[in-house]
């Protein structure tokens, strides 16, 4: 059997900042002996999106595909991108767990304007991209995707969430100064299993650390699929 692991990126997220959690993950899963077959969501492969829900939908067409069990992971932007994801998903999915890592739960999002102010005042806020930002043409040819990535997540309406997913597990930095637990701690509104909010050492960029604990506990999820499959919606 094989699990299918899908990571969504934050605001701003490339997929080479998730080349070493990926190859981490893949280390962890080998001694668990679990065939993972992980990917990165790639936002910007089509172009602009007009919404998250767009994205969503084109990563549940491809992921109903497989008939395996799947994990959905994603931070901040990506949160939102993999609770949408799952909604696709849950009502003919076997085993689906979700896991949300530096994002309030859908329903206390209240959007934003960053994506409107200035370039300076975006390449400040943006601390996943500072390199990236250091050069003036790189930071000219990157710089609109980024933006739009914030347009995603700000103007992000949630869709009806219907019935609770299968299972989520909310993961916080302990350093991170842009959430409390108390409103991640609500994500468990949306789920029939919950676990969290596990906190994890780190600030809010807390996912792209490799030898974080964010690698330990997908690993977790994913032999959890295969020792312990969550139960199929009646």
């Amino acid at each position: 059997m094989i699990v299918v692991l899908e990571l969504f990126p934050h605001a701003g997220g490339m997929a080479h900042q998730y080349a070493p959690l990926s190859r981490r993950l893949r280390g962890l899963c080998a001694g668990y002996g679990a065939e993972v077959d992980i990917r990165v969501a790639d936002y910007r492969a089509d172009g602009p999106a007009r919404d998250v829900q767009q994205i969503a939908r084109s990563c549940a067409e491809e992921l109903a595909r497989g008939d395996g069990p799947v994990v959905l992971a994603g931070h901040s932007l990506g949160a939102f991108v993999a609770y949408e994801t799952a909604l696709l998903l849950a009502p003919t999915s076997g085993t689906l767990s979700l896991v949300v890592s530096g994002q309030v739960a859908p329903q206390l999002h209240r959007g934003g304007s960053l994506h409107l102010a200035s370039d300076e005042a975006l390449t400040r806020v943006d601390g996943g991209n500072r390199e990236l930002f250091a050069d003036a043409q790189m930071r000219s040819a990157f710089l609109p995707s980024i933006r739009d990535d914030y347009r995603l997540v700000e103007t992000y309406t949630p869709s009806e969430p219907g019935a609770p997913l299968q299972r989520i597990v909310a993961v916080k930095g302990d350093r991170d100064g842009e959430l409390d637990v108390h409103t991640m701690a609500l994500w468990r509104r949306h789920a029939r299993q919950w676990c969290g909010p596990i906190i994890v050492p780190g600030s809010h960029m807390h996912h792209l650390n490799p030898r974080g604990h964010l690698a330990e506990i997908l690993t977790g999820e994913v032999f959890r699929c295969l020792t312990r499959p969550v139960p199929e919606t009646a």
